[in-house]
């Protein structure tokens, strides 16, 4: 059941995101951070020391209240991390609206790793 909605999640994320993206990290969630005083959900990925140039040295990925997929974006990758199922982060090239840190744009997750596009 829980695999069904997952795919189910995915499918509603990637449909609402922006056809394009930057960057794309790759790799396994191993931080997250749910907002504090900034309207912001953030995470890292496994072994990504910069999640995107425009914040030079800092590996957080963040998701602004504002951004049209917020809710469906965050039930990914918390559904990612309990799974323990790598994922795919693509940004905008910006820094997301009051986060500070790399916009994402979309997650994908697959369940057998394969190469980004």
């Amino acid at each position: 059941m829980i695999l069904t909605n997952t795919r189910v999640l995915i499918l509603v994320a990637l449909s609402i995101a922006p056809v394009t993206s930057l960057a794309v990290g790759v790799g396994f969630i191993e931080t997250i951070q749910a907002p504090d005083e900034r309207p912001c959900y953030f995470f890292k990925l496994k072994g990504v020391q910069e999640a995107s140039p425009v914040v030079k040295g800092s590996p957080w990925f963040a998701v602004a209240k504002t951004h049209q997929g917020y809710k469906e974006i965050v039930a990914t990758v918390l559904t990612a991390f309990a799974l323990k199922k790598q994922v795919y982060i693509g940004t905008t090239g910006a820094i997301a609206a009051s986060c500070e840190h790399a916009e994402v744009s979309y997650v994908r997750v697959e369940d057998e790793p394969v190469e980004p596009n």
